[in-house]
């Protein structure tokens, strides 16, 4: 063991420490645990809680049937990030309960933590005595944890990538998140869930999302025994030349979703092994069409960066590119810290696409006109009237709130509710419309509009797909000679019951 902590404690930070060339010299199967990092919560009355471990390299460790960082039985409240684990003999994070730890089986389960930013490489129980010719080493393990956050991990050259999973019968991995992982070359599963055999264990209630993996020497999505109520949306997964890409042998699977996936072959064939309770398909269109999976999913190249130099994140025209469902889990920003759902959609996979910078606004020459200041021919609303500088209301005029677009505030605009449309009369005496357009901040990370400016019956412009957590987006329109304009808003495909859509000082260039 290089460090331990065990017993009951709290507030434990270990951070910059190097444990290396050290382990077990015992040579048979049973028998032989060794550790880098290792802690233990023993205690049922006091978990170990509020525990730090971060940026600490393990190295060349011999680790028999043990693990190179783990945390296992009570503990609680834990951070394990920027850690780098390379070259060890078995599983290089784990994640533990119900192994009797804690004698009781209510608190003996290591829970709410986070696993984030670390970097783990050449993981392989090959000739590990407690193994023998099995590769079954994590890169990172979650067995029978639970209220966890796996995110922006690197892990490659390994056995397994990531799994969640357990060990035990009647016991269950559950609410467990994973996303912005990066999974690459491993030799046996790139992502597995679910209990080994009809004998132990179970997945639930698990999110795994925005995944990147890439050339596994096996299966790349493992699906196990005992599974049930779990998500898995927006990856991208790329099968190595085994052409394994989805495994499922077990019917105690329920509820599980797959969708909005991306899939691809090093060698573009999407003819491989694919299969969902125990059923074979032959290929993605045979597998879309039966299984009841992926209905939203594709098949095609995702169009690497630089795949064989290791750059994994998505070329501008990726077909990845805001092809994502729109889900609040895949969180806030990507791997590489860039901001998710940027330019109205979220990719699919680990990376996000860096929006192109928006055009420069024009201009406005001559006194501005503001649209909420002009004549409304018509007006048709999703949901009371809609407002002038304020956001969208309940049913009366005026109750509306002042109008904000995340930190931006508007002294003028339009509240809108889609669907709505807005007929306002010109008389040709306009030349440029600018609006700064966006959901309100009131409600939060809900709702998707698409807004159009019409002139005289045609489409003059449009802002795209405009989702709750973004900025404002500027749009322009010539209006040169239009009689009259229409501000239209479209719901985005969700339902409209967030759509509070604001037109951000509608102005105009007016003679």
């Amino acid at each position: 063991m290089g460090i331990l902590v065990t017993g009951a404690a709290d507030h434990i930070l270990l951070q910059g420490n190097v444990v290396h060339d050290m382990g077990t010299t015992f040579n048979h199967r049973n028998g032989g645990d060794a550790h880098g990092i290792g802690v233990f919560g023993t205690a049922i009355d006091h978990p170990i809680t509020d525990v730090e471990i971060l940026d600490n390299e393990l190295a060349n460790l011999t680790l028999g049937s043990s693990e190179a960082l783990v945390v296992n039985g009570n503990v609680t409240n834990f951070r394990l990030e920027g850690n780098l684990i390379h070259d060890t003999n078995n599983i290089g994070i784990d994640v533990i309960g119900f192994e009797g730890t804690a004698s009781d089986p209510t608190v003996d389960q290591a829970r709410d933590g986070i696993v984030r930013g670390n970097t783990v490489w050449n993981v392989d129980s090959y000739g590990n005595p407690a193994y023998g010719r099995d590769r079954s080493a994590d890169g990172i393990y979650v067995d029978g944890g639970r209220d966890l956050l796996i995110e922006n991990n690197v892990v490659h050259d390994v056995n397994i990538g990531i799994e969640i999973a357990s060990e035990h019968g009647g016991r269950s991995a559950r609410n467990v998140t994973a996303r912005n992982n990066l999974v690459y070359d491993a030799t046996a599963i790139g992502i597995a869930i679910g209990g080994y055999d009809r004998r132990r264990g179970s997945t639930d209630d698990c999110v795994i999302v925005n995944n990147t993996v890439v050339n596994t020497d096996g299966v790349e999505l493992l699906v196990q025994f005992d599974t049930s109520g779990n998500v898995i949306e927006n990856n991208v997964i790329v099968a190595g030349p085994q052409h394994v890409f989805v495994e499922n042998a077990y019917r105690e699977n329920v509820d599980n979703v797959l969708d909005h996936n991306l899939y691809y072959s090093v060698d573009g064939n999407p003819a491989g092994s694919w299969s969902w309770k125990g059923h074979p398909y032959r290929d993605f269109a045979a597998w879309t069409a039966a299984s009841g999976n992926d209905r939203h999913s594709t098949f095609a190249d995702p169009a690497f960066t630089d795949a064989p130099g290791g750059d994994f994140s998505l070329s501008a025209d990726s077909p990845a590119v805001d092809a994502g469902a729109f889900l609040p889990s895949s969180g806030s920003t990507d791997l590489a810290g860039q901001p998710r759902a940027q330019a109205g959609g979220i990719d699919l996979g680990a990376y996000e696409v860096a929006a192109p910078p928006p055009s420069p606004t024009p201009s406005l020459e001559g006194p501005i006109t503001f649209a909420g200041d002009l004549t409304w021919l018509h007006a048709d609303n999703g949901w009371g009237p809609p407002e002038v500088d304020r956001s969208n209301g309940e049913r009366g005029a005026n109750d509306g709130n002042p109008l904000r677009i995340g930190a931006a505030a508007f002294d003028h605009g339009i509240g809108a509710h889609a669907p709505s449309k807005i007929l306002i009369e010109l008389d040709g005496t306009c030349s440029t419309f600018l609006a700064d357009v966006g959901l309100d901040e009131e409600v939060g990370d809900r709702g998707s509009v698409v807004f159009e400016v019409w002139g005289d019956g045609a489409k003059l412009a449009t802002s795209g797909l405009v989702r709750g957590p973004q900025t404002a987006v500027p749009l322009a329109a010539d209006v040169q000679g239009v009689e009259k304009m229409a501000l239209v808003v479209t719901e985005g495909g969700d339902g409209n019951a967030f759509d509070h859509a604001d037109w951000g000082d509608a102005r105009l260039s007016c003679r």
